[in-house]
């Protein structure tokens, strides 16, 4: 077993004026401990042979932007900037670094670089994407979105001879604008693109600073429906923009292909700012006509289903003659488990069209592979992409033996001159003396060069360890939520999805969309106030954990919108020689308990081994496990199996609720079972993996009653079990009797009067009150609003109360809307 996995992602790269490459990344040593990794920055220049130079230490660095200074007083200089805090909330720090024939020591050895920060008086706030670019005037600008709220901005700063500019905004601060990116043209000014949420979908926009100081007026590609993400820029020698972007297909994070469907598209289209007209470099439309690579295969062994490759994160480049060449991945699956990730490719635009794609990858990237490229002094392009080691290092799991791949990543700078093949792949890997060999990686004859390796390790730390305006497309659920309280009279209603997965998780890689692609679907797209990525703990490598905290920091705002720390483990408890399985999403109160359930959850695959651990760590009352149950298919519906056993007496305080209902549809008999032997949960809703069939519902739902949106109130309020599950329906329901609310126990010593109220987004034709599993009451209201007011004589003992609401199908929906409240114990004296 693995004791370290070494971890080199995230490049960056600059070339500068003498023709020197310079290459940065995030870095770090995941070591099998459940404390999380100590993270450096490091820079290597190809002056000094790539040999890396430390320039930040810490427990919270951003994946790093380079950007060469040819305005510093001393003489030009690059730039490394980096965002520091838990999803960048501590703003923008930059380190100089000039070319030096050794690495020099590293911050906690005395050789802290000249560190800068960039003026920021935003506050707390995250921030993402960090980017930067050098105008021809050889000034130095970065920019990165702040996340605010339930939307975000766009903001860039330049260096000055006194230091670094106040960011400016240059977005509109009423559409939330995402993914930055910079372009400069030879005229002194500087372009600046992002996509923008209109109210229905996500539009490319770009803003162009003249050379005199003046923002222009933003321009769009103009439509307001197509969902337009992962853009890239260039500009040609006459000032013409070249932009490249995804287009997925309208049901995006609806039906089947999940965030990433088989419609997905790359789309390049020319802004000419003289005459501000689009043209086309593609076909009628601008899209890129890369040929299908849709086939069938089996996913982690697990089903048969369509396999396909869409075409993602283009990047594009222009020469000086106006050539263009785009880079984009695409997935590739030759192994249902051990060879599966990304792969790059590159296509360029000629007179006759665009030629057929390459292959420019030596290894395929996991799980997103990032990659880019960059103009060299003497007219040739180095493409710097992320990589994984081939064959990969795996984690094995001793309990089950179950391996993982999780391997070794590093970065690989492929040189090309224009239009010919790849002459040279420099692999930049993990500290290790066989890896300064030549190796021979296979490209299917587009080398025509062997390759050289060259070292940038994961070296380890020295160091000790309100609400903003809504969107649109949501607007009627904003109205309803704030108009409405819980029968406390002190709680508002929020929604989200409580469980799904990311392309972090093999077994639908190419099906689930990205981290942010996923934030921005429930956030924006949905207009979700909470949201849950449950990845697969046995297949969740330190880097991409890390990734995913950090992303669920930056896009996490008090009152705002609140991502969840979670997973998905799966129970294994032996019992007669078999063994019982139980899927489970954990969910964590903070990121130290993140750090440590990781941990443990990957060692210890059986329940009642995991829960004594889990107590030994005083993660009690941080963690909770819920069953996740699939509808009326597969395992887990068996009451007497272990699993459910151990889940049933780990109590309330390790497992409030139940995931009663997901994509699949409602699991009703079990849950009805389990409160028929005193089991005490109530209910939430989750969605899981986009697939293309077994779909009941669209997705699944939970509503939460909380006096706060945040993290920590939210996870209390799923302590109280004041939740409801819908099938995707902003339909709410809340009831009470007494003080005691809806997930409640109270005693009566007479009658039981029951008080709620049920509200749908379309007339509600049915409500039953359940009293001890047996329809108890069934109104027939045909409003959007009913109001209960109930009294019930039950014997003396105790007895249990939930609704179940239905109402007419909203917008698009070919089902009615359905709700289930968690229940509410009353003990008759």
């Amino acid at each position: 077993m693995a004791s370290a996995l070494e971890q080199v992602a995230w490049p960056a790269a600059v070339c500068d004026s003498q023709g020197g490459l310079w290459l940065a990344c995030r870095s770090f040593v995941a070591d099998d401990t459940p404390q999380p990794p100590a993270l450096t920055i490091q820079v290597a220049t190809s002056w000094t042979r790539l040999q890396p130079r430390v320039v930040a230490e810490g427990p919270h660095l951003s994946p790093p932007a380079l950007v060469l200074d040819r305005l510093n007083p001393a003489g030009e200089v690059v730039r490394v900037a980096w965002l520091a805090g838990p999803g960048g909330s501590e703003g923008v720090r930059v380190a100089a670094v000039a070319a030096d024939p050794t690495p020099g020591p590293s911050p906690s050895q005395g050789g802290a670089p000249d560190l800068e920060t960039v003026p920021d008086e935003t506050g707390h706030v995250g921030r993402l994407g960090l980017v930067g670019a050098t105008d021809s005037a050889g000034v130095a600008w970065l920019a990165w979105q702040t996340v605010t709220g339930r939307g975000g901005t766009i903001q860039v700063s330049r260096r000055e001879a006194d230091g670094w500019t106040p960011p400016e905004t240059v977005s509109d601060p009423a559409q939330p604008a995402s993914e930055p990116c910079l372009a400069a043209d030879l005229q002194g000014n500087l372009w600046v693109g992002w996509t923008g949420f209109t109210g229905s979908g996500f539009r490319l926009t770009l803003r162009r600073r003249l050379a005199s100081g003046v923002w222009e007026e933003a321009v769009t590609t103009g439509e307001t429906d197509a969902i337009d993400l992962e853009p890239s820029l260039d500009v040609d020698a006459q000032g013409r923009v070249y932009a490249a972007w995804k287009r997925v297909a309208g049901r995006w994070g609806t039906l089947a292909g999940a965030r990433l469907n088989e419609d997905t598209q790359v789309y390049l289209r020319v802004y000419d700012p003289a005459r501000q007209v689009w043209t086309n470099l593609g076909d009628s439309d601008g899209r890129v006509p890369l040929p299908s690579t849709g086939r069938s295969g089996s996913i982690a062994g697990r089903e048969t289903l369509a396999t396909w490759a869409p075409p993602l994160a283009p990047r594009v480049l222009v020469d000086a003659e106006g050539g263009v060449r785009l880079l984009f991945r695409r997935f590739r699956d030759l192994h249902p488990v051990y060879d599966w990730g990304h792969d790059l490719y590159a296509t360029t635009w000629t007179p006759d069209g665009w030629t057929e794609p390459m292959l420019v990858s030596h290894t395929a990237g996991f799980p997103e592979a990032q990659h880019l490229a960059l103009r060299m002094a003497d007219g040739g392009v180095a493409v710097v992409y992320q990589y994984s080691h081939q064959p990969p290092t795996y984690w094995h799991c001793p309990d089950d033996h179950t391996d993982t791949i999780i391997g070794h990543s590093g970065i690989a700078v492929t040189r090309q001159m224009w239009g010919g093949k790849l002459p040279t792949v420099r692999k930049i890997g993990p500290a290790r003396a066989e890896n300064l060999q030549p190796g021979t990686p296979d490209l299917s004859g587009s080398l025509t060069e062997p390759p050289s390796t060259v070292t940038l390790s994961a070296a380890k730390s020295l160091s000790s360890h309100h609400r903003d305006a809504s969107p649109a497309a949501s607007s009627m659920r904003r109205t309803m939520q704030h108009d409405m309280y819980s029968v406390l009279g002190n709680e508002m209603c929020f929604f989200g999805d409580l469980h799904n997965h990311s392309n972090l998780s093999t077994d639908m890689v190419n099906k689930d969309g990205g981290l942010r692609d996923h934030y921005r679907f429930g956030r924006d797209f949905v207009g979700y106030d909470f949201y849950a990525l449950t990845d697969h703990v046995e297949e969740s490598g330190p880097a991409g954990w890390l990734d995913s905290l950090d992303m669920a920091d930056a896009f996490t705002r008090a009152g705002g919108f609140v991502a969840w720390y979670a997973l998905e483990w799966t129970n294994r408890i032996p019992a007669d020689g078999r063994g019982s399985l139980q899927d489970t999403c954990v969910f964590c109160a903070d990121r130290e308990a993140a750090w440590t359930v990781r941990h443990l959850a990957r060692q210890i695959p059986d329940g009642s081994r995991l829960l004594p651990r889990l107590d030994q760590a005083g993660l009690r009352g941080r963690v909770f496990i819920i069953r996740h149950f699939h509808g009326g298919r597969g395992y887990g519906l068996d009451l007497d199996e272990p699993c459910n056993q151990f889940m049933a007496q780990a109590g309330p305080g390790v497992e409030p609720v139940i995931e009663l209902v997901q994509m699949r549809g409602p699991c009703l008999p079990i849950y009805q079972a389990l409160l028929s032997r005193g089991v005490r949960r109530g209910v939430i809703g989750g969605t899981d993996h986009g697939r293309p069939g077994g779909r009941v519902f669209v997705n699944g739902t939970t509503g939460i009653w909380s006096p706060a949106l945040t993290r920590e109130a939210l996870f209390q309020a799923v302590g109280r079990r004041r939740t409801f599950a819908t099938n995707g329906a902003r339909l709410a329901l809340d009831f009470g009797v007494g003080d005691t609310p809806m997930g409640g126990e109270t005693t009566a010593s007479g009658p039981v009067h029951l008080r709620g109220f049920v509200v749908g987004t379309q007339p509600v034709r049915q409500v039953t009150v359940y009293r001890d599993g047996e329809a108890w009451q069934t109104l027939a209201p045909n409003t959007p609003r009913v109001e209960l007011d109930l009294t019930d004589t039950p014997a003396r003992g105790e007895h249990y109360y939930w609704l179940h609401a239905v109402q007419d199908a909203e917008q698009g929906q070919a089902y009615p809307g359905e709700g289930w409240s968690s229940p509410l114990w009353v003990m008759v004296e």
